[in-house]
């Protein structure tokens, strides 16, 4: 579902990854499903969404502006570009930065006296 909001441009990826970010999950509450696609790699993403879509929705073909990134060699954090841009200045801060939510949730989950 993500994927064609994305791609029919009903919203950026960074909109995307805010709301779902605000809305549900651990992992979902410190990165969005598109930027962990990102730090997973989008070449896995793709492997993984051929496997899975027959299953899961009625649309089983990868959207093409997706499969049109992955063959342009873009496959997330690793390669500097996904579904965001990594320049190579920015890739530690943005790791750092996905830890960083990390604790802060573990915290708040464990924080509790008693």
């Amino acid at each position: 579902e993500v994927l064609h909001l994305w791609e029919e441009g009903i919203a950026s990826a960074e909109d995307i990854d805010i709301a779902i970010r605000g809305s549900m999950g651990f992992r979902l509450a410190a990165n969005g499903p598109l930027e962990i696609a990102d730090f997973g790699g989008l070449e896995i993403l793709l492997k993984v969404y051929r496997g899975l879509a027959p299953d899961i929705c009625s649309d089983q073909e990868v959207p093409s502006a997706m499969l049109d990134i992955v063959n342009q060699g873009h496959h997330g954090l690793k390669t500097g570009k996904g579904f965001y841009d990594y320049p190579p200045q920015t890739a530690e801060r943005v790791r750092h930065e996905r830890d960083r939510r990390f604790m802060a949730l573990t915290k708040l989950f464990y924080s509790q006296d008693g």
